[in-house]
């Protein structure tokens, strides 16, 4: 099984949600009827500055949207760029633009682990040392040292919770230890499965397969009504 990096941020956003995706739960395209041209006119925008600053950014690009894999995972990179300073050193650029910078910490968790998920791609294939830049809507880049050296185990976690038949519990996610949270469900009105996990199994501990088949209801009809309106929402 080959994962992906956006496998790894899916995981540490929440396990639960990862599982539900990869047994096909669908999530839903951003509505843009309203206002939808303003949208479009912000986002073109917003593109042209990233692309005009990141063209400033000292060093040069070695590498642009490079797809680098291993036999257990792979992911595409924006720009690998060499910066010489105290000596030359690979740089891995991630664009955040239209995210905030966190109130707390100087990145997201689910960044960090994503640049680190590309450095360890980045020094299996030949690319070191590696740093990474990270950069959100402040246009302020934020400098991490990569630990590509955890990603072995966090894909081993991942593995194990997508060979899984059941549902895993709601449960304190890498994101929720790092921000200090001690609810779970405090990010769920986020998520793009709030409507469906509400109606779950808390725990978890049911197969797909009963999922679709409203077994685990037990009779209650007014639950499998809801389940069944939920998932012709969210199911090709």
């Amino acid at each position: 099984m080959r994962l992906s990096v956006s496998n790894i941020r899916d995981y540490f956003w929440c396990p639960r949600s990862l599982w539900l995706k990869a047994n096909g739960i669908k999530t839903p395209n951003v509505n843009y009827s309203v206002g939808r041209q303003f949208h479009a006119l912000i986002h073109g925008v917003t593109n042209t500055i990233f692309s005009v600053y990141k063209q400033q950014l000292p060093g040069k690009i070695v590498d642009m949207e490079v797809t680098l894999s291993t036999d257990d995972l792979i992911g595409r990179i924006d720009i690998l760029r060499l910066i010489e300073q105290d000596g030359e050193r690979i740089y891995i650029i991630q664009d955040e633009k239209f995210k905030d910078p966190p109130k707390v910490g100087r990145v997201y968790p689910e960044d960090k682990v994503q640049i680190d998920a590309y450095a360890y791609l980045a020094e299996q294939n030949g690319y070191k040392p590696v740093s990474g830049l990270i950069l959100y809507n402040d246009l302020i880049p934020r400098e991490v040292k990569p630990a590509p050296e955890r990603i072995p185990e966090i894909i081993k976690r991942i593995k194990g919770v997508l060979s899984s038949q059941n549902l895993p519990p709601i449960e304190l996610s890498e994101r929720d230890k790092y921000r200090n949270s001690h609810d779970p469900r405090e990010k769920c009105q986020y998520c793009y499965y709030y409507s469906l996990c509400q109606i779950l199994p808390p725990r978890g501990g049911i197969t797909m397969r009963e999922i679709l088949s409203l077994r685990f209801s037990k009779g209650a009809q007014a639950l499998k009504e809801q389940l069944t309106k939920t998932l012709e929402e969210v199911l090709e």
